[in-house]
């Protein structure tokens, strides 16, 4: 099944959550936040508090994370904590990409793995059984 999740990358911080009940009543089942460290990419965005935001504006939907971080196993229990639904990391953030998807599930979460334009899908073979999502990008991570 695919599913689409509309980004709040876009999503103007003073109406952080008007803006994202307005993309729920345009129909979207899904919320996407792209999660940028200033490290691994060279953009700062969201953390655990705008996703703990959006639960305490009642947004119950599935709210999926894209971790763009340089070490993302360090946010894992964070954004479990703030109500995300499901965390995708790029595999060479961590460094036992089996452990972080384990722990992700351990939290409660669905696990995924987000995959650049450039690399092939191969690289995902040794990880599929842990995986509940794929992220197949159309960009490099922190280009527009």
């Amino acid at each position: 099944m695919v599913t689409v999740s509309p980004s709040l990358l876009s999503a103007n911080g003073a109406r952080f959550a008007e803006e994202a009940h307005d993309v729920l009543r345009s129909g979207a089942t899904r919320l996407h936040f792209d999660v940028m460290d200033h490290q691994y990419v060279s953009q700062l965005t969201f953390g655990p508090m705008f996703c703990q935001a959006l639960r305490q504006e009642h947004i119950s939907c599935p709210i999926d994370v894209h971790l763009m971080t340089q070490n993302s196993d360090t946010y894992i229990d964070e954004f479990a904590k703030a109500g995300a639904t499901s965390i995708c990391f790029h595999l060479e953030t961590t460094q036992d990409p089996i452990q972080s998807l384990e722990h992700i599930r351990e939290k409660g979460m669905q696990s995924g793995i987000a995959l650049s334009p450039h690399e092939s899908p191969k690289i995902l073979l040794p990880y599929l059984e842990k995986c509940d999502r794929i992220l197949i990008m159309s960009v490099v991570p922190g280009q527009a």
